[in-house]
């Protein structure tokens, strides 16, 4: 059964929200994100960028298209805004990216407007289809056709995104050297260098130069050596 209500006492330890603030916060609708690295776009406004003060503001402003999500109108409350997704708001020429902060919390960090259109995409599985047609399957639920020069892709590895475009433009393997952004654990929200991939696990190194093993599902490919495709370093406190 689907519930419809949630419980602030009962969010996901990822949200940076006020636990005591009430009792019942907005259940964004279902997304391939998931409940862990999503918020309903009514809590970024009203808690993290604290552009609007209550439902009434936030009502105002996704009725009035003043608030993009991913270079598209969003309409409800209840949108789901996850990891890598882009906030913008045109009239204020202000774009923020979801990042995770340091204490493993939901934030956002502003990039240029010359990012706003751009986001990783972490492939987690290929489909085949009738007609020996390749689809590829990516962490937020998007799904594509795989041209030619994607069919070889492995799943692990990211493709950065034009979503205003609708096309790649970047291929980051999941490979050795390949920089990657820890999603979980006790070293969430930094940077490790891949040293080397076995099945479903990663041996990465760390900014102090320690080795450590993760799993893949708790890492996402974004760059080469020690630079992102995209803009991912902000205020590692994130309030």
């Amino acid at each position: 059964m689907v519930k419809y209500h949630l419980k602030r006492l009962a969010a996901p330890k990822t949200w940076n929200i006020l636990r005591k603030a009430g009792t019942f916060i907005v259940r964004p609708f279902p997304s391939g994100t998931g409940l862990q690295y999503s918020m309903p776009i009514s809590v970024w406004l009203r808690e993290v960028l604290k552009i609007a003060k209550d439902g009434r503001e936030v009502f105002y402003l996704l009725k009035e298209k003043k608030v993009l999500v991913n270079s598209k109108n969003i309409y409800s409350k209840k949108a789901p805004v996850g990891i890598f997704d882009v906030i913008s708001f045109p009239e204020l020429n202000k774009h923020y990216r979801v990042i995770l902060n340091k204490r493993g919390k939901l934030t956002a960090i502003e990039i240029p407007e010359d990012e706003a259109n751009l986001k990783v995409l972490k492939l987690i599985n290929k489909t085949k289809l009738k007609g020996d047609r390749l689809q590829l399957n990516f962490n937020d639920g998007t799904n594509m056709f795989a041209t030619d020069d994607l069919k070889t892709l492995k799943p692990g590895s990211s493709i950065v995104f034009d979503l205003k475009e609708k096309k790649v433009k970047e291929v980051l393997p999941l490979s050795e050297d390949a920089l990657v952004y820890i999603l979980s654990g006790a070293h969430v929200g930094s940077f490790a260098n891949v040293k080397e991939v076995e099945n479903s696990k990663v041996k990465i190194k760390l900014s102090d130069s320690s080795i450590v093993e993760i799993p893949l599902k708790n890492l996402i490919v974004v760059g080469q050596k020690d630079k992102p495709a995209i803009s991912l370093r902000g205020d590692s406190n994130g309030n």
